[in-house]
């Protein structure tokens, strides 16, 4: 039924060839459609640094990256001093021009790229779209450290399962006022 084939949509196809290796990073990067909400969003850089502050204090050189964001998927294969894993999703659907935003935006304006509006409109398939989120979220959730942004229902939901399943875990939320570093790395 639709069950089975959700689950395996979640854990099988998606990650197939993917052999994901332990110890790892999930790194949560939203771009996307969330640039235009009068926020700040941090560009890979700085959830990088905050990566090789994790690779010093607790040795792991892999990272699981969950994005909306084809240039930051790039950004972290190309990196040489980590290995990178991401799912085969496309990502370019869901490119709405954050790829050259500022990291922070000081005006929503009339803004109306939000996934949910563009999948009211048919622009996306709220079905594939909702999966695309499920098997990051499902992913981020076997990571055994994390980085993203406590203000994303995404983020939190993926440190609250890799906490329900592995107890609690080394984080940094790059967001205000959730834990700043080093707050959020637990020794």
């Amino acid at each position: 039924g639709s069950r089975s084939h959700t689950r395996n949509h979640i854990t099988g196809s998606d990650r197939s060839g993917m052999n994901m290796k332990h110890p790892i990073i999930g790194i949560h990067v939203r771009r996307g459609d969330s640039f235009m909400a009068a926020r700040w969003m941090p560009h890979f850089e700085n959830f990088l640094r905050e990566a090789r502050a994790m690779k010093e204090l607790y040795g792991v050189s892999n990272i699981f990256l969950a994005t909306d964001d084809v240039e930051t998927v790039e950004k972290c294969h190309a990196l040489q001093d980590f290995e990178c894993f991401s799912l085969p999703i496309d990502r370019k659907i869901y490119d709405v021009g954050a790829s050259q935003a500022p990291e922070h935006n000081p005006a929503e304006s009339q803004y109306d790229m939000w996934v949910e509006r563009r999948i009211e409109r048919g622009e996306l398939d709220g079905s594939a779209t909702a999966l695309h989120a499920i098997a990051e979220i499902d992913t981020l959730s076997q990571c055994d450290y994390f980085i993203g942004r406590l203000d994303s229902a995404i983020s939190r939901l993926a440190y609250m399962l890799m906490s329900a399943s592995k107890g609690p875990r080394p984080f940094v939320s790059l967001d205000r006022p959730w834990a700043r570093p080093p707050q959020g790395i637990i020794n």
